[in-house]
């Protein structure tokens, strides 16, 4: 969700070279995640809602005549992109279609470290 956001920022800056998001899509990925960001005042306009910082943030510079005639040279169309799974040969699994494993064990996970309790 923080990516979407982020890409709301850069969209409404006009900084569209650093969109991981098609414009286009913009509007498609805020109702995939709707519930989430209307509970949280989240909108396209104002990225952050009720999670902008109590003492404000800095003033960016905007960039709007991008708009105008967008480049967005780092963004990928597609919803593809959310879900990678490593599966047990090597294989890296991208996307839909992947099916969910009957087992999961979270202390296999990378970076688990099972001499540490959690409260």
């Amino acid at each position: 969700i923080t990516h979407v956001q982020a890409n709301f920022d850069f969209f409404v800056h006009g900084w569209t070279e650093m969109m991981e998001i098609p414009g286009d899509e913009l509007e498609a990925h805020y109702r995939r995640y709707e519930e989430f960001f209307v509970e949280h005042g989240i909108t396209i306009d104002d990225p952050l809602g009720e999670f902008r910082p109590a003492d404000g943030i800095a003033e960016a510079p905007e960039t709007p005549e991008k708009l105008e005639r967008p480049e967005y040279e780092n963004a990928i169309a597609g919803f593809a992109d959310d879900v990678y799974v490593e599966i047990d040969d090597g294989e890296t699994l991208v996307g839909d279609g992947t099916d969910e494993p009957d087992e999961v064990d979270p202390t296999d996970a990378p970076g688990v470290d099972e001499d540490v309790e959690s409260d």
